[in-house]
């Protein structure tokens, strides 16, 4: 599985953070955890007809994915924090983004070396507060796109649902 990172399509993005001491084993296991016993579900892709999938083989690409995935390196973590946004907060964590905007001159003409370099330095915060936050602790990182119906499913109606899971919105 790719961790995405900066733009990467015309389509919604993102990548997440799975804590491993909370995922299941099995596809079945995570079906009962995200959908009890309901088999399918369905996707408002805005149309007249719902798309409609199986929980089981949702849970069962997720589990896949996951299984998939290495360790994710402090490196790889950082170039998630330094483009990414995610709508969470843990205690001690930055709570402002570096956004390109703010460093345009009246001209607006864009900074790129200190945004870059102060993208580089909120990430590391971010970094340092994570780690603080979760000591000791294996994450692995998946990534899904809005390109297709099955992964705008898995992006947005499934894998959100996991306990613990952290969403890096790429955009």
């Amino acid at each position: 599985m790719k961790i995405r990172s900066g733009f990467v399509s015309n389509s919604s993005s993102s990548s997440f953070i799975v804590p491993m001491d909370s995922i299941p084993g099995t596809a079945e296991e995570l079906k009962q955890l995200l959908f009890g016993e309901q088999e399918s579900i369905a996707y408002d892709n805005w149309s007249d007809t719902p798309t409609i999938f199986s929980t089981l083989e949702m849970a069962g690409i997720v589990i896949q994915n996951i299984k998939d995935a290495k360790t994710a390196t402090d490196t790889e973590l950082l170039d998630l924090f330094k483009y990414g946004y995610y709508p969470f907060e843990w205690d001690g964590s930055p709570t402002k983004v570096p956004n390109f905007n703010d460093f345009k001159d009246d001209s607006q003409k864009c900074d790129w070396k200190a945004y870059e370099e102060a993208s580089n330095k909120y990430a590391t915060e971010v970094l340092e507060s994570f780690r603080k936050a979760f000591p000791n602790k294996e994450f692995r990182v998946v990534a899904y796109d809005d390109d297709y119906m099955e992964g705008a499913m898995l992006e947005h109606e499934v894998v959100p649902l996991i306990p613990g899971i952290i969403r890096i919105n790429q955009h």
